[in-house]
């Protein structure tokens, strides 16, 4: 099951071009050749020696060799994935690497670096040649105990290393050398980084390290331009100089450097200099990651989390057909609906169709073969799939919010926006929503005109994962739910950068096809879209109250009208506070047998214009039990047999509630 969520994560990022920023999402890569297996195309060009002074590598032997030649010039002539291998440093202290390394956007991957004996650790340990469009990623580190320059690319750079990306696991520093210089992308660095993407923890303890910094342990002079550093700063128990950029600066200047790592921490305590010692050190447009952010309360990340995993669970759930499945129907104010589904292809998540569904619904479909149940095909049949298979985007959002909410009414996504909160939305943040001036119900032109940029972004740094961004346009109108706290990026003097900003939403949405793989989606999952993305297209930050305090209300379901006489559980109606998922009927007979056991969906989100937060707070849903004659009309009823029945709900708090259970004798009034 790991494997399948992670291969939806993947499709979802892929497919939505989405820039990669933590590890476990691999780096973009563009093979300048590709091939279905490099030893059949590649195979005849030997790896153990130069032609002409020059590598063209393809294989792990080929990695592996690399470290004897330390002069010699190298080509990646597609990805090679090294399945664990383990690779020394190019270039020594003694024999630096001086030749070219030409990555053609290919990626190695899958490997671990092991060395550094001579002083140097890195995939390079010292470079004073030219690395250029190299991509590494799934790296893990193991650096001797004596080595005095530690860093993730370099150990030590006095060359130029460019347009490259490196995507890790954590860096741990506990012993090494005397005096060492660590830092996440090279230890030393006196040459050139430009366009450089790290994204490794750094976790150093080791109390001989002098210099560690998220960039470099020791700068000095050289170039660094448009330096990325993704992953986290902590440190513990040292002596040493430190900074997001570099233990000790001198005279260089980090133009347009980002430190973006989720945290910054020496011996627990926020830190947010760049660098420890400088001298002639400038910092041109450099930005920081705003992490002095307070945690939330136990209570409210607890219900946040359960609104989100309810998008996730929506979202990766797997299944599939045994035959192929054409859908068009006309349906509410969407006007055509229309789905293809065939054999042989996996898909996942609630498709996009309708907006009557629930997780509890769609999972009711699918056999234990995996298969949608044969009787979804045929659309007379009543609670087939025009009943309750698949959602809209605001139907889904709903699902997580009425997860943990009583008190919200927003089946369609004007019921969000802010300028009517008798529907139980609540705006985030301040300065942006106060001045608008609402003409319409689908008008979010107010709220993004009426405000700066800086007003907007602080708004969106105040989201949390289990908000949502609204767009009411009246055209095109959708709902994103945060699934990630958001990443600010602030330059020093505290403004907002939006262009690297960002948040991470799950939505259902378009549909994404992954032809090789024969796999099919309607969500995006994680999407990141940066706060100028945002503004720039009409989404507004809500919430709900629930997510802000953490406090659900319990669960309450129940029968009105009674339900009372012979065959008397058909009349009356179910109603309960969250969404009602579904409400189940058991018959048995006098000896126990079960005559029906049958589960029924009511229609999510009834929706009526008059509806405001106070009334869905006392009728969030409903189902009259009236419609259960159209399954009684198919049971032998035996006439003078006693028979026993059982009425249940599910509601979307994950509550359940046996709401009566009778008995009677058919044919006796």
């Amino acid at each position: 099951m790991k494997k399948i969520i992670s291969v939806i994560l993947m499709l979802a990022v892929l497919l939505s071009l989405c820039a990669c920023a933590k590890k476990q999402e691999a780096a973009p890569t563009q093979a300048t050749v590709d091939i279905a297996s490099p030893e059949a195309m590649y195979g005849h060009i030997d790896q153990t020696a130069p032609i002409g002074g020059k590598f063209q590598l393809w294989s792990v032997e080929g990695l592996q060799n690399m470290a004897k030649y330390p002069d010699a010039d190298f080509e990646l002539l597609c990805n090679i994935d090294a399945r664990g291998a383990v690779i020394a440093p190019l270039g020594t202290v003694e024999k630096p690497f001086t030749g070219t390394f030409v990555g053609n956007n290919c990626t190695i991957s899958d490997f671990t670096v092991k060395g550094g004996e001579s002083g140097a650790f890195g995939f390079f340990g010292v470079n004073k040649g030219t690395v250029e469009n190299l991509y590494l990623e799934y790296v893990s580190f193991e650096p001797d105990a004596k080595a005095t320059n530690i860093g993730a690319f370099a150990g030590i750079n006095e060359g130029t290393i460019r347009r490259s990306k490196l995507f890790g696991y954590t860096l741990e520093l506990a012993q090494v050398g005397e005096n060492a210089n660590c830092g996440a992308v090279v230890g030393t660095n006196s040459g050139e980084l430009n366009i450089v993407e790290v994204d490794v923890a750094l976790n150093c303890t080791a109390t001989a390290a002098k210099n560690v910094g998220g960039i470099a342990g020791l700068v000095e002079g050289g170039k660094l331009e448009y330096v990325d550093t993704l992953g986290a700063l902590t440190l513990s128990g040292i002596t040493a100089n430190y900074g997001l950029y570099a233990g000790t600066a001198k005279n260089v200047s980090f133009n347009t450097c980002i430190f973006a790592g989720a945290e910054n921490s020496f011996d627990g305590k926020l830190f947010t200099h760049f660098s420890g010692v400088e001298e002639g050190a400038e910092y041109p447009m450099c930005m920081l990651r705003d992490n002095n952010i307070e945690p939330l309360p136990e209570k409210v990340a607890y219900v946040r989390d359960l609104a989100v995993q309810q998008m996730i669970d929506m979202a990766t759930m797997e299944w599939h057909v045994s035959q192929d499945l054409v859908h068009s129907c006309k349906c509410g104010t969407t006007g055509t609906c229309e789905g293809t589904w065939m054999p042989g292809w996996t898909y996942f998540g609630l498709p996009y169709k309708h907006g009557n569904g629930s997780l509890s619904s769609m999972n009711y479909l699918i056999g234990e073969d995996g298969n949608l149940k044969d009787f979804v095909y045929d659309m007379e049949i009543r609670n087939g799939y025009d009943s309750y298979m698949g959602a809209m985007c605001s139907s889904a959002s709903q699902m997580g919010w009425w997860r943990v909410s009583n008190s919200v009414d927003h089946q369609v996504c004007v019921h969000m926006l802010p300028d009517f909160p008798e529907y139980g939305c609540i705006p985030v943040g301040t300065g942006w929503y106060e001045n608008a001036v609402p003409n319409t119900r689908y008008d979010t032109d107010c709220y993004t005109k009426s405000c700066t940029d800086q007003v907007f972004y602080e708004a969106l740094a105040l989201t949390h994962r289990g908000d949502c961004v609204v767009n009411g346009l009246e055209v095109g109108d959708h709902v994103r739910m945060v699934s990630k706290e958001p990443v600010t990026i602030r330059y020093a003097d505290g403004t907002i950068n939006g262009t690297e900003s960002y948040l991470q939403t799950t939505e259902l949405s378009g549909t994404l096809i992954d032809e090789d793989e024969r796999v099919m989606t309607n969500w995006k999952v994680h999407r990141k879209y940066t706060y100028e993305q945002l503004r720039g297209d009409g989404y507004v930050p809500v919430t709900i109250e629930e997510l802000l305090t953490g406090e659900m209300e319990p669960g309450e379901c129940t029968i009105l009208n009674g339900a009372d006489g012979k065959q008397g559980m058909t009349i009356g109606t179910v109603k309960g506070n969250y969404f009602l998922e579904s409400v189940t009927l058991v018959i048995t007979d006098s000896e126990g047998n079960t005559v029906l056991n049958k589960i029924m969906f009511p229609k999510a989100g009834k929706y009526n214009r008059g509806n405001t937060r106070a009334t869905s707070l006392a009728y969030i849903d409903y189902f009259d039990l009236a419609q259960v004659n159209t399954y009684l009309q198919d049971v032998m009823f035996v006439p003078g047999e006693t028979y026993s029945y059982t009425i249940s709900a599910h509601l979307a708090c994950d509550e359940d509630f046996v709401l009566k259970t009778d008995s009677f004798t058919q044919g006796v009034a």
